[in-house]
């Protein structure tokens, strides 16, 4: 059996038949259920760039998507699960089966990452590796009757589960197919079992299996679209997400707004610290409060940025948070020149937050104040003026 990365790529569009139901086609294997068509995406400008943005960070704080890709549900039977979720067909093919970053495509720049990625790695590929998975190295695991694949690379980090894994969850649930198993790569059972208890579901749905040892072959896969695209969401993703916050927010109320400073404090060294203890006095004389996240129970952390007027958020998986928070948001993310706006700016653009960034100088490793990277103290004056400024 050839390597997966060897395997030819078949694009959802060529390999899977659209219906209006799947009841128009009972027998077939491979099945794309249109469920939202593509929509003209609004954008707003970032409030603010500051400090020293690299020239991607540039780009994509002027970048406007001008379309959604559309939302779906493909069904598939005699297919194969290999790594985090890449889905193999009979025919040997890898199926484009959630639209965008289902499967890597051969040829394009980014493929070598790509396959490292959904293979099970959350490192940047080592220089000169190859990525791949021989398929005869991996025992079939046949599941019985229907299963719904949630798997895709970062199931381990609670970032990727807020702000990817969730919504496809919550679109899944909204169909009705809450009831099936979960298909999981093994990694993280006690985040996700947290996560999906924001949506009601018990941890017994979860179907974990071992990505390295294991080829799960469901008798019938249904698989949700992606709902956050690289660049944007799709607008179906709205309503979602605030059924799930609507959820926690009927456990408890939320108390005033609040001014909050969202901490990555409590993380190891080497974690992304900026400079926090020049910064957080300047952010406490304006209000804001400092909060570590993981310190809440999740429902609590749900609760907290629903109560949020304005947040400072220290760049991390903690401030994906703020797809709980209000429309009337305003945020200002901190972070250095390495990382990327992309998926704060699709946040605020789905939900109608007012969002800017600051941006610091990476410090070398091992720096004698334990931060990674340091922000100017009076950029971060400038930006809170304009954070706060009257709208």
């Amino acid at each position: 059996m050839p390597d997966v990365s060897e395997l030819p790529y078949a694009e959802r569009a060529a390999a899977l038949r659209t219906v209006t139901s799947f009841d128009d086609a009972p027998e077939e294997d491979l099945l794309w259920q249109q469920l939202a068509p593509p929509q003209q995406l609004r954008w707003t400008p970032p409030l603010c760039l500051l400090g020293p943005a690299s020239a991607l960070q540039q780009r994509e704080a002027r970048f406007r998507p001008p379309r959604s890709n559309g939302v779906g549900l493909a069904r598939l039977r005699g297919v194969s699960v290999v790594g985090r979720g890449l889905v193999v067909d009979r025919q040997m093919r890898l199926l484009e089966a959630i639209q965008f970053r289902s499967s890597p495509r051969p040829g394009r720049e980014a493929a070598a990452q790509n396959f490292w990625d959904w293979l099970g790695n959350d490192l940047p590929l080592p220089p000169g590796k190859r990525p791949g998975q021989r398929l005869e190295s991996l025992e079939p695991l046949p599941l019985p009757g229907p299963c719904l694949l949630l798997g895709q690379p970062g199931h381990r980090i609670f970032g990727h589960w807020l702000a990817e894994i969730l919504p496809r969850a919550a679109l899944a649930q909204s169909l009705g197919l809450d009831g099936l198993p979960l298909l999981l790569p093994d990694g993280n059972p006690q985040l996700a079992a947290d996560c999906l208890s924001l949506l009601g579901l018990p941890a017994d749905r979860l179907r974990l299996y071992d990505p390295d040892r294991q080829m799960p072959q469901p008798e019938l896969l249904l698989v949700p679209s992606q709902l956050f695209c690289g660049s944007h969401y799709d607008p179906i993703a709205r309503p979602l997400i605030e059924r799930i916050a609507a959820r926690a927010l009927a456990a408890g109320p939320t108390g005033p707004r609040r001014r909050l400073y969202v901490s990555r404090g409590g993380m190891p060294p080497g974690m992304r610290h900026p400079n926090r203890e020049v910064l957080l006095p300047i952010a406490q004389r304006f209000g804001f409060e400092e909060i570590r996240p993981e310190e809440l129970a999740l429902p609590e952390q749900v609760r907290t940025f629903a109560a949020a007027s304005h947040v400072i958020a220290e760049d991390g998986s903690a401030a994906h948070l703020m797809l709980f928070s209000p429309p009337d948001l305003r945020a200002l993310v901190l972070l250095d020149a390495s990382r990327t706006l992309q998926l704060h700016r699709a946040i605020a653009q789905l939900l109608g937050h007012a969002i800017g960034f600051l941006v610091g100088e990476r410090l070398p490793s091992g720096s004698a104040t334990g931060a990674d990277y340091e922000i100017d103290p009076a950029l971060l004056e400038q930006g809170l003026q304009q954070l706060l400024a009257r709208h």
